[in-house]
């Protein structure tokens, strides 16, 4: 095992430097390279596994930071950036065993696990295989069972990603993401973010998305005896309001729907930060 401490800079990294209230550091597991954020608040751990997107989720850690500082003064939140898989062979059983590694290594247990689309995955694989990690689980967008119409967006983003279409990409994603009254909000964020990425990181993005496909674990899911909250939406263009309806049955868990909003209601609601930390306290 092999921890670096950072501090991040949007084109490298800077060692050995806490800015405000945050640190990045990353994680070795074999050739995969594990990069999380530590944002300092309490002595409780609450652990985000984000949804996927071609630049770094913690080049957006001030913006996390001031998002959820309502549960600071109780947790310490821990972000984890996808692995940067070396490998076309790279799979979610690879994806749930970096997180799993990671979390073992910094000597988290019983934490809050709070996964965003493809990170409501991994923490849906993860609650079957180390349940001792987890105290409560908040699934937002996610499903358990990707089918054929799931993989319809999936699989036009994988083909941008391949052909290195970023401006594209981006903007389909943006689009497709948020309901048309944000994006027309929106223009210059739009504007600005269409940009983001590299040649290398579609080639991380593609394999991370390839990692989803023939993705079942409905039936397994049924023994999670963890406290859960599921989170759907009812104009999600991914995986649609029934899988998360699905997953709240299989877990008998809580269950909420933003019926106006896209797959990326978590940033767009604004009432939905509350609604986790009310959560939690309950």
């Amino acid at each position: 095992m092999k921890i670096n401490n950072y501090r991040w800079n949007y084109n490298y990294f800077f060692c050995n430097k806490i800015v405000n209230m945050y640190e990045i550091k990353s994680i070795l597991n074999g050739d995969n390279r594990i990069d999380y954020g530590i944002i300092h608040g309490g002595d409780k751990a609450f652990v985000m596994l984000p949804g996927i997107s071609l630049a770094s989720i913690l080049k957006s850690i001030e913006a996390i930071e001031s998002a959820y500082k309502q549960i600071l003064e109780e947790y310490t939140i821990y972000v984890f950036d996808h692995a940067m898989p070396t490998s076309d062979a790279y799979t979610m059983d690879d994806a749930v065993a970096n997180i799993i590694y990671a979390l073992d290594n910094i000597g988290l247990t019983s934490s809050v696990i709070y996964g965003v689309s493809v990170g409501g995955l991994i923490a849906l694989k993860m609650a079957t295989l180390r349940p001792d990690l987890i105290s409560k689980m908040i699934v937002v967008a996610a499903t358990a069972r990707v089918d054929e119409s799931e993989l319809a967006v999936l699989k036009i983003w994988e083909k941008m990603s391949n052909n290195f279409e970023i401006e594209n990409m981006n903007k389909d994603f943006f689009t497709r993401m948020f309901t048309k009254e944000y994006v027309d909000r929106n223009l210059s964020a739009l504007d600005s973010f269409i940009h983001n990425g590299s040649k290398q990181e579609c080639i991380y993005f593609s394999r991370t998305i390839r990692t989803m496909y023939d993705f079942d674990i409905l039936d397994d899911i049924k023994s999670i005896k963890i406290p859960t909250i599921v989170f759907g939406s009812g104009l999600d263009p991914i995986f649609g309001k029934n899988a998360s309806i699905q997953i709240a049955k299989a877990l008998h868990s809580d269950l909420y729907i933003y019926e106006n909003y896209s797959h990326a209601f978590y940033d767009e609601a604004p009432d939905f930060k509350n609604r986790i930390s009310n959560w939690l306290k309950a």
